[in-house]
């Protein structure tokens, strides 16, 4: 086994990557958190904004320059009357989360939940 030196330790960096999770109401956001919550090396939560919370977990990577890498999860729950497809990144709050992508979960035994994702990127300008 070769020891590194302490460059070669210092270049070795968590990568670090901030992604906002949404979907409709019931598709399975705070499963899906709380089963990465049991793979992840270290997590935690805090809630940023009146109901936006970000789940923060580390997790080994097989990159060889960044053997960790730091999630940064944003989430608002959805409720009946606001789905999470309406808000990217707080946008409808005054304030961003420069996100570099997101999750988007939607049920696929309800077509309804899959146009409901249709409708998002066709509002947003996405292709």
């Amino acid at each position: 086994m070769a020891f590194k030196s302490n460059e070669e330790v210092a270049a070795l960096r968590d990568a670090e990557l901030s992604v906002v999770l949404f979907g409709d109401q019931g598709v399975g956001k705070k499963t899906w958190l709380r089963t990465l919550g049991k793979t992840a090396i270290n997590s935690q939560s805090y809630y940023i904004a009146h109901d936006v919370s970000v789940h923060v977990f580390k997790m080994r990577t097989d990159c060889p320059k960044s053997p960790f890498c730091t999630f940064q999860i944003y989430m608002r729950p959805s409720t009946s009357n606001r789905s999470n497809h309406s808000w990217l990144g707080g946008l409808e709050h005054g304030y961003t989360v420069n996100a570099q992508g997101f999750f988007l979960l939607f049920d696929l035994s309800n077509i309804e939940s899959f146009w409901h994702q249709n409708n998002f990127s066709t509002k947003r300008g996405a292709s």
